[in-house]
């Protein structure tokens, strides 16, 4: 069985516990993935949320990560700056475009899983193995548990550089669970 995660988490050092600043509160979170996958599916832009949902937990972040088809990037890159969202980039993911506006959950949109231009894990692979869930009666397209397990632990190891409890909780409930999980696409 799965251990129980303290929810003060007191016990955890500073350097496995997220403390992000500006965090939305859940309901604004769910709000904001809600209304990107409307305006997503509006412009008949297939995507597939990721890093969005932990299980074990009302996860929320102060980005959400969109991955979409390359050929789809300049479309979402005129609809989302059309909503007033800016664009910035990283060099550290080059793949990935962030959009932020003013008050608002940014979005992160990819069109590859990598970091410092190398491919983790294949895009093909993150869309073949989507699952629906239910946000707010919602259903709303996410990774599936392996490529769950895949990207966060990149996250961690190439963006984060740091373990996050809820993170770690999330993939032990994956890894623990009934589902056999398949060979590794990468």
């Amino acid at each position: 069985t799965t251990p129980m995660i303290n929810k003060k988490m007191d016990f955890l050092p500073s350097f496995i516990i997220n403390n992000k600043k500006n965090m939305p509160s859940y309901e604004e979170y769910c709000n904001a993935i809600r209304g990107a996958d409307i305006l997503f599916l509006d412009h008949h832009i297939e995507h597939v949320f990721i890093k969005t949902t932990l299980k074990g937990t009302h996860y929320r972040d102060t980005n959400i990560d969109i991955l979409i088809n390359k050929t789809d990037t300049k479309t979402v890159h005129r609809i989302l700056s059309k909503f007033g969202y800016k664009a910035t980039y990283s060099y550290k993911e080059p793949e990935k475009t962030m959009y932020q506006k003013k008050d608002e959950v940014s979005l992160h949109i990819h069109h590859r899983i990598s970091w410092n231009t190398f491919d983790y894990i294949p895009s093909k692979y993150v869309f073949d193995t989507s699952k629906n869930i239910s946000i707010g009666n919602r259903p709303i397209r996410v990774e599936g548990d392996q490529a769950s397990l895949l990207i966060h632990a990149a996250h961690m190891i190439f963006e984060n550089y740091k373990l996050n409890a809820d993170v770690l909780h999330h993939c032990s409930i994956i890894y623990n669970s009934s589902e056999k999980l398949s060979e590794s696409p990468i």
